[in-house]
């Protein structure tokens, strides 16, 4: 059995960040996307035009419908079962459109799981040629396996992040958002408690999809590589990564290349209930008894520049009992809905407002409704990423 879905039902009815539209894949293959039940969520533009249907034709309907019609639901489960245990399954597909016309190709059908590791839909990835004696497809193969290949990244990606349930066992009180546009993220978090003091980096890289998770990889990686940083300063262990980040991109020299991180680098003693904070271009906000206490975020991101005056920028915040603590990347803020509107940063602090009162799980399920509500059926702008750490 496929694992359950731990999701709210506004979430369920479509998770819309599916469409994967900045990828090359929706340009040679044919994808669809289904929930763990086999029901069709999203197709892709390609799909509607191979099978000369509409997309709302197909949504709603079960994929066994939609492919060869010797395929039932029970064949079709098998392999949603076997994509979701394996990581992908591969092989000989072909669909159906209303016109009783074939397109066949190889295929591979992909999990796309959430912050909880759990499997919450499925990829469809097929070749977009038609062959009605289902030859020989040599390149159109090797785009389809860039799926396999795009997934293959993201499960490398997920052994990097840390789950909800590892984020509660450093501390109790914390809450995560974590919702990718792409199956590859641009976004970065950590956190380690040391002698009651949890270390915390948070980030965001500049730009999307694959060059940014280079980034957010890399970045990840140094930290877990470096455990002088649960003992040092956050200004210091912000100015190492910056110095790494330019160094790697080598950002004195003709090959230069552009990206860069905002971060934010905290230590809350929970002992002393201090917040120790350095912040490039990245929101960090106390909640404190319904009311906001803004932190200072410098304008210039973690290795952008050799010498990044961010660096300079130290604080130290006293925390109370009850304090909430959020840290925020651009992808909520800079969500679009239906009519082209931003959900906007005073909106955010409008819902954390809200919600404050509530058991900090139920606030983070309040937020996500809140976004989604606004979202619609808007593909999702950008990653999402919140952590919420209560003293």
């Amino acid at each position: 059995m496929l694992k359950p879905r731990k999701v709210s039902a506004q979430q369920e009815i479509i998770s819309r960040e599916l469409n994967i539209r900045s990828l090359v894949l929706d340009q040679v293959a044919l994808n669809m996307y289904c929930d763990i039940d086999g029901t069709i969520i999203h197709v892709n533009d390609l799909c509607c035009s191979m099978l000369n249907v509409s997309r709302f034709e197909i949504i709603g309907k079960p994929l066994h419908r939609i492919l060869s019609g010797h395929l039932g639901s029970n064949t079709i489960m098998s392999m949603l079962q076997h994509a979701d245990a394996n990581g992908n399954w591969k092989g000989f597909l072909s669909v159906k459109s209303k016109n009783e016309q074939f397109t066949a190709g190889y295929a591979v059908i992909c999990p796309i799981r959430d912050e909880h590791n759990i499997t919450t839909r499925f990829i469809i990835a097929l070749d977009s040629a038609r062959t009605p004696e289902m030859n020989a497809f040599p390149v159109t193969q090797s785009q389809i396996d860039l799926v396999y290949n795009i997934s293959r990244a993201h499960k490398v990606q997920k052994v990097f992040y840390q789950s909800s349930e590892e984020l509660e066992k450093e501390h109790e009180k914390t809450q995560l958002i974590f919702r990718s546009a792409h199956p590859i993220s641009g976004d970065v978090y950590w956190m380690r408690k040391n002698h009651n003091q949890l270390n915390i980096i948070f980030g965001d890289a500049t730009g999307k999809g694959v060059p940014a998770a280079f980034i957010s990889v890399a970045v990840t990686a140094w930290i877990v590589s470096n455990p002088q940083i649960l003992s040092q300063s956050p200004k210091k262990t912000a100015s190492q990564i910056n110095d790494f980040i330019c160094t790697l991109l080598k950002k004195d020299t003709r090959d230069s290349v552009s990206e860069s991180i905002d971060m934010a680098v905290a230590k809350i003693d929970l002992d002393a209930k201090i917040l120790r904070l350095t912040s490039a271009k990245t929101r960090v906000m106390i909640l404190r008894q319904g009311e906001l206490i803004l932190t200072m975020q410098d304008k210039t991101s973690i290795g952008e520049t050799t010498y990044n005056s961010s660096m300079s920028t130290s604080q130290v915040i006293s925390l109370e009992d009850g304090d909430r603590v959020v840290f925020l990347t651009d992808g909520m803020v800079d969500q679009l809905d239906q009519s082209g509107k931003r959900f906007g940063s005073a909106n955010f602090k409008a819902i954390l407002r809200k919600s404050a009162q509530l058991p900090l799980e139920q606030q983070r399920n309040y937020i996500r409704e809140q976004i989604e509500k606004f979202r619609g059926d808007t593909a999702q702008t950008d990653d999402m990423t919140l952590l919420m750490i209560e003293i």
